[in-house]
């Protein structure tokens, strides 16, 4: 996994290499300069040799702006059509100020560079084939929103054809959180001494395009014993997360699960979370439905087994159920699901208000449906210890009775919040999704896609990590949850992205993406 780390600590690391390393800071701005250079041929190889193009780097008046100068510096002379725009030259960051004035003296000599003032967006446009606008406006820590002239020439830049590369971290996005009102939309952002939270949440993937770390020559030590509570999770890490079968297992030992899911209005609920179970090596799975819709569940799956719950023929989850369930549910059960497509009558919400409570010893995955009870009620009613909460942003914004922008420009805060004080683990679906445990530390998911945005994928997820809970079995219970909701997430994420790649966005449903969870196991084993 990869630390990510927050402005304030990446201030401090600068403070670090100047006052500890000894390391003067126009070294550090050059450093970071030529290793962008090197970034941006590396991975613009192609286009800078099949295409006329054009950079034009944008530069801020503190050191962003002195690392946009040094920059243009090495792209002019290495021979690359350059035009540096510069917001202002009065005021600058002392390095910054020594970078300008070299560049205003190459001006006057390399064709290839021109050196302007900003005066008008109009100075943004470019008749090559291929324009390269380069952010060197405002780094990490800027204050936000932004005001004149940054907002026009970002609103202008995001208007423009071309490529599109933020230095540190584009212009207008927090640093900390992903939020933006408005912000420069790149397509590489080259993150500059270590990789910063913000560039991975929120509105951050809208805006970041790929992320890629640009050194500034103190070397990894300093990161490497720099504490985090957030990390990006990485396709190596997940191998080792995922349960070991033993050669004389048989089906219980591999995993009993109980699910209670479906109803009469939202039929297909259920399914999908069983099919994903059974996708998860889970050895004995049991779904638990109304019973006036048993026959038809157990015709559309036969590998398992069905039991109907007393239903008064109403084809819901309702008071009478729960003797029912209270008799057939113990804790012979290795893990319960709990919420996908049941409905939200005020029986059902009653009902699993009571199961919830009576069941707080079985691990659970909490979904959907369950959340409303929940919340209707209120979190702090519950023991949620031993359960996994899966909601997404509108779900959470019940459960906390928060307004979904409040939670988006707070996120990290809220989550951890919400996390210790429930001591509970929280997979927060979104794009990206981010766990919350509660042992104060949070998981970024860097994988998934846009097609996986329909209908029936978090049954999906709910259905995978139920079966993989069930085969948790003797690990510490804060790393079980832990460890189950970051495997469970990439594989879900994974299976999305192999049906996004093999049939498109567009047709990446739910049904597809199970379909695919055997592939992603496999491609996690032989990585």
């Amino acid at each position: 996994m990869k630390k990510l780390f927050l402005t304030r600590q990446i201030v401090e690391t600068d403070r670090f290499a100047i006052e500890e390393l000894k390391i003067p800071s126009i070294i550090l701005m050059e450093n970071a300069a030529l290793n962008a250079y090197k970034a941006i041929i590396e991975n613009l190889n192609k286009i800078l040799r099949a295409k006329k193009t054009e950079f034009i780097v944008i530069c801020g008046k503190g050191n962003n702006g002195g690392d946009g100068f040094a920059l243009s510096r090495h792209l002019a002379t290495n021979n690359y059509l350059v035009k540096t725009i510069y917001i202002s030259n009065e005021n600058l960051a002392h390095d910054s100020q020594i970078n300008f004035n070299i560049l205003n003296q190459l001006s006057k000599t390399l064709n290839n560079l021109s050196l302007h003032k900003y005066e008008n967006i109009n100075q943004l446009e470019s008749s090559a084939e291929i324009p390269i606008y380069i952010d060197a406006m405002l780094g990490s820590g800027a204050k936000l929103p932004l005001k004149a002239p940054y907002n026009s020439i970002v609103e202008k830049i995001n208007s423009l054809k071309g490529f599109k590369i933020a230095i540190d971290i584009p212009t207008g996005l927090d640093s900390d959180n992903g939020w933006t009102d408005l912000a420069f939309k790149a397509n590489l952002t080259i993150c500059l001494g270590s990789l910063k939270r913000g560039l991975f949440i929120n509105q951050a993937r809208e805006y970041c395009g790929k992320i890629i770390e640009g050194d500034i020559g103190i070397g990894n030590f300093y990161f490497d014993n720099l504490p985090s509570e957030t990390f990006l999770i990485e396709k190596k890490d997940i191998k080792e997360l995922l349960p070991i079968k033993s050669k004389i297992i048989h089906k219980y030992s591999s995993g009993r699960t109980a699910i209670i899911a479906g109803s009469k209005d939202y039929f297909g609920a259920a399914i999908l979370c069983v099919k994903a179970c059974e996708k998860s090596g889970a050895g004995a799975i049991t779904l638990f439905v109304p019973d006036s819709l048993r026959l038809f569940y157990q015709n559309a799956l036969p590998e398992i087994i069905v039991k109907g719950y007393p239903d008064n023929n109403e084809g819901y989850l309702i008071s009478n159920s729960i003797d029912f369930l209270n008799h057939e549910i113990n804790e012979k059960y290795d893990s319960i699901a709990i919420g996908c497509g049941l409905g939200r009558k005020i029986e059902t919400m009653e009902a699993i208000d009571y199961l919830i409570k009576k069941f707080d010893n079985i691990p659970k995955v909490i979904d959907a449906d369950a959340f409303y009870a929940i919340g209707k009620i209120g979190v702090k009613n519950f023991n949620l210890q031993n359960s996994i909460l899966t909601p997404h942003l509108k779900e959470f914004s019940f459960l906390t009775n928060l307004h979904t922008q409040d939670i988006l420009r707070n996120y990290f805060e809220i989550g951890f919040s919400f996390a210790n004080e429930n001591k509970t683990t929280l997979f927060l679906k979104g794009a990206p999704s981010v766990i919350f445990s509660y042992n104060k530390k949070a998981y970024v998911f860097p994988n998934g896609n846009p097609g996986m945005a329909k209908f029936g994928t978090g049954d999906v997820l709910a259905g995978l990590m139920c079966g993989l809970l069930a085969q948790f079995k003797d690990i510490n219970s804060c790393d079980k949850y832990e460890k189950c909701s970051i495997a469970a997430g990439y594989l879900h994420n994974l299976a999305g992205d192999l049906c996004s790649q093999k049939l498109s966005e567009f047709s990446c449903f739910s049904d597809k993406i199970i379909e695919y969870l055997p592939y992603a196991f496999k491609d996690i084993s032989n990585s």
